[in-house]
């Protein structure tokens, strides 16, 4: 049996040897040559700075189709007899109304696909979400024993209760309700990681991959992790930032936002000599603060999709990487052609 420090340094371990830096390093420059923030000017007073825009635009004329191929009803459950037809027609309408529907899929397959136009990897993350929700209700005008009723119910708590001779019982309860439901989720570059020596987009032969990011003490109390880990932990940012950071007030605790990680790897838990799929949530990116829930897992919960897909290797061919040469050849093709334009029409005139 593995000691809690024995699988924080296999993590640590895990985590420097996943840098997955490639993809974020990617992913700070096209970003640039989407925004035509590069090529960058010469700096030179007078020359011209116009950019071409070859990435952005190609992306933008490729995104709308690659949309719309994946997000009609691309899953489709087929019979396997006659007595499974109506089964089947089911199954795949309730797939497609929890990818579309329950989840906002379009946004997640639009945001997903971009960023496999962009660095060449576009990652989702699909897993049951079990966290208790709470919601609030409001009697009025219950007697006695419609109250005592109410509040033998486990699942509500009453936050306020009147009386009133006239209107009877006004209850103000809050109720929690645990239905759980599939989430799917985009994941941007910098919040995620996989084994350096992943050699195909299939996750499910990785060894190794964590899903990093910031959360609220409010929403990893609602899922019953310790308060007291909870609020030893400090606020703090990703480790690989790349858009701009903020900063919440620290007025409120339950707003305080910590680095939360989700390590999915291969290790013997219970000491039987065979590994097992273990999902570790700890606080900490590359250095694990706390442990927060160790579990065992079926199956990754990641999907990649690339680009152009390169064989054996995770990290793929984006458009990106096709047109950077072109957009800084026609950068540098205009930028001499409106200068010497500029040149021709306003001479300077030298009087001797």
């Amino acid at each position: 049996m593995l000691e809690e420090s024995e699988i924080k340094a296999i993590i640590a371990a895990e985590m420097t040897n996943a840098s997955s830096d490639e993809l974020v390093h990617k992913k700070r420059d096209a970003e640039k040559y989407y925004y035509g923030q590069l090529p960058a000017p010469s700096g030179v007073k007078g020359r011209s700075s116009v950019v071409s825009t070859d990435v952005a635009d190609a992306i933008e004329w490729l995104l709308p189709n690659v949309v719309e191929s994946l997000s009609g009803r691309s899953v489709k459950f087929c019979p396997v007899s006659s007595m499974d037809e109506d089964q089947a027609e089911l199954e795949t309408d309730l797939t497609h109304f929890v990818f579309s529907e329950d989840n906002n899929g379009y946004l997640s397959l639009y945001e997903a696909a971009k960023d496999a136009l962009l660095t060449g990897v576009g990652v989702f993350k699909i897993w049951f979400d079990d966290s208790p929700e709470r919601a609030v209700e409001h009697y009025r005008g219950i007697d006695d024993n419609q109250l005592q009723a109410l509040l033998s119910d486990p699942m509500v708590e009453a936050t306020n209760i009147e009386r009133s001779e006239t209107e009877g019982i006004t209850v103000t309860a809050a109720r929690v309700i645990r239905n759980g439901r599939v989430r799917v989720e985009a994941i941007p570059a910098e919040e995620f990681r996989a084994a350096d020596d992943a050699r195909s987009l299939d996750l499910r032969e990785a060894r190794f991959c964590a899903h990093t990011t910031r959360r609220t003490a409010s929403d990893l109390l609602r899922e019953g992790y310790d308060p007291e880990l909870i609020d030893k932990a400090h606020q703090d940012f990703l480790e690989r930032e790349v858009d701009d950071v903020h900063t919440l007030p620290d007025i409120d605790d339950s707003q305080k936002l910590i680095i939360v990680t989700e390590a999915y790897l291969q290790m013997d838990i219970n000491g039987d000599g065979i590994s097992e799929l273990c999902k570790v949530t700890y606080t900490g990116e590359s250095d694990v603060d706390e442990i927060l829930d160790i579990e065992e897992v079926s199956e990754m919960p990641f999907v990649a999709m690339s680009a152009i897909p390169v064989p054996h290797r995770f990290v793929g061919m984006s458009i990106y990487d096709r047109l950077k040469q072109v957009q800084d050849t026609k950068t540098a093709v205009l930028r001499s052609t409106l200068d010497s334009f500029y040149q021709s029409v306003n001479r300077i005139k030298v009087v001797q």
